[in-house]
């Protein structure tokens, strides 16, 4: 029997991605396929695969992307599918030579990457409800008084995703420290 799923995970939740899928393959669920926000499952045989949301450091469909997976491959892993930079892996839990590479560099490198793009969105959301709440009260316009509230509601939830990201690159900081 198949299975799909559909499911949205941030960009800093890798680690609740790989945990969710490891859990459903626990029970027997294995992860066939995967597209952006859809995971496709079969039963299988309980805890018979350890997936992993492997970063990779060049775009799958390049030359040298190509080569990242053969390579993955010829080390006992198997490419589920891609989505992005992303790559979906998995190896048998009883192969022991087949190991995952560690990739909290990629990770960090992307994470930072996306810092910029997130605060700059937030300082115009800012801005912009300070222009419209600044000419409302001096132009005395109602409606740009409550057009400010959203761009302000806007900004705070980009901060918090700003946050969130600063919070990952720095947990992945310190799991770097330690090796």
């Amino acid at each position: 029997m198949s299975d799909t799923v559909k499911r949205k995970y941030r960009i800093w939740e890798y680690d609740e991605e790989e945990r969710w899928i490891n859990k459903l393959a626990k029970v027997g669920s294995n992860l066939v396929g995967v597209e952006k926000g859809v995971y496709y499952f079969e039963d299988g045989e309980p805890d018979e695969y350890e997936y992993k949301v492997m970063r990779m450091k060049h775009d799958p469909e390049s030359q040298k992307g190509r080569e990242e997976l053969l390579s993955q491959e010829e080390a006992g892993i198997e490419c589920i599918g891609t989505v992005g930079k992303n790559a979906y892996v998995r190896r048998h839990r009883d192969d022991y030579d087949a190991f995952f590479e560690d990739d909290s560099i990629q990770r960090m490198k992307y994470l930072k990457r996306m810092n910029l793009p997130v605060i700059l969105v937030v300082l115009v959301a800012f801005i912009i409800g300070f222009v419209l709440l600044w000419n409302g009260m001096t132009a005395n316009i109602d409606i740009y008084k409550y057009l400010s509230i959203p761009c302000y509601l806007i900004g705070l939830l980009l901060m918090v995703g700003y946050i969130m990201i600063k919070a990952e690159i720095k947990r992945l900081k310190n799991k770097n420290k330690k090796f």
